[in-house]
């Protein structure tokens, strides 16, 4: 679990296994035609992790983690574009207040759809969460979040 607990922590303050059940219960039952149990599930997820490393598709296009720096969606869909060959991916945003007390939106996820061959796919429309596409984004290090 060294691995995991490092590329996939949560914010359930230590208590990563309860975090861990749901996301295996959720998303690892469906494909256990590919990962027979929760260990080759999150090892398989692990290695798509690095894969299709988000980090680095992002760093290339231009995108890099500040507390002052705003991207546009747009931004992110060249970059992700790019790095993928797919336009659709899932972006899931929240709203704080900053220090002056205005509301600004931050990036709390990027999705990328996987088929069961493992190859990235283009995501279904999902705006449950999604981010404000005419609103400036912010990408925090993880420092901060």
């Amino acid at each position: 679990s060294s691995g995991i607990n490092a590329e996939w922590p949560t914010s359930y303050s230590s208590q990563n296994y309860g975090f861990w059940r749901h996301e295996y219960c959720k998303h690892g039952t469906c494909c256990t035609d590919k990962f027979r149990t929760a260990a080759d599930y999150f090892k398989g997820a692990l290695n798509l992790h690095q894969k299709y490393d988000m980090d680095r598709a992002l760093r290339n296009g231009g995108i890099v983690p500040s507390t002052a720096k705003a991207y546009r969606v747009s931004d992110f869909d060249r970059a992700l574009k790019t790095a993928f060959g797919v336009s659709k991916v899932g972006y899931w945003c929240r709203f704080a207040k900053d220090n002056k007390g205005i509301y600004r939106q931050l990036l709390w996820q990027v999705s990328l759809c996987i088929s069961k061959s493992l190859n990235v796919v283009e995501c279904p429309a999902d705006d449950d969460g999604a981010c404000n596409r005419n609103k400036p984004v912010l990408y925090l290090p993880y420092s901060v979040l």
